[in-house]
């Protein structure tokens, strides 16, 4: 009996040093996927003579980045950084911006961003002229206009004559809070405006009844 507890003793013992042996010789690593630099955006719709900044994100130590637009007719470069660059509008149309990330004056990727450059909306309609809420409903009033041209990135400024019954904010998102009627007017940048009625009633209680 005392030979055969020896014997298991003995083996137990030789695995537990082999098992410290592989650990020790074959380490396991486990090695993160590295964080790739990248736009903020990439694609961007805009007005003409609008500005709008675009950045790179995740740049590593001694890395920058350079930055080109293909076709300036429609947008050109204004200010640029090591990490960002601002440009300006100027002709309906589209191009790219091009970002390429150096490290120690070698190139190592290439990054890309969409630029549409829509024309001023020239007129605004809402497509009904009445609408009814119940109170703590929300609406989209921009889903609620046709602007034209139909192309256009312009978001008309939403104004509402009584904020007691109806919140709205200025890129129209409205919530309705106590009964009453409010008259919201949607006006674009060359002053043309349009008008909807908007009714708010209580929730009716019986009806779930």
């Amino acid at each position: 009996m005392k030979h055969i507890i020896s014997k298991k003793s003995y083996i137990a013992a030789f695995l537990m040093i082999l098992l410290c042996f592989i650990s020790i010789t074959t380490p396991i690593t486990v090695f993160a996927k590295a964080k790739q630099p990248k736009l903020n955006v990439i694609n961007v719709t805009m007005l003409q003579e609008q500005t709008c900044t675009v950045q790179v994100y995740r740049l590593k130590k001694k890395q920058t980045a350079s930055f080109f637009i293909q076709d300036e007719n429609i947008a050109y470069i204004t200010k640029s950084t090591k990490k960002s660059c601002t440009f300006k509008s100027t002709s309906v149309g589209k191009t790219k911006l091009i970002a390429t990330i150096y490290k120690n004056n070698k190139k190592i990727k290439t990054l890309k961003c969409t630029i549409h450059v829509t024309p001023p909306a020239v007129s605004v309609q809402f497509k009904k002229k009445n609408r009814h809420l119940i109170v703590g409903e929300s609406l989209d009033l921009r889903k609620l206009i046709n602007l034209k041209p139909a192309n256009t990135a312009e978001i008309p400024v939403f104004t509402v004559n009584d904020s007691s019954c109806l919140r709205v904010t200025p890129n129209g998102f409205a919530t309705s809070i106590s009964p009453g009627k409010a008259i919201v007017t949607a006006t674009i940048a060359n002053g043309k405006s349009d008008q909807i009625i908007i009714q708010i009633k209580e929730k009716d209680k019986n009806k779930n009844k």
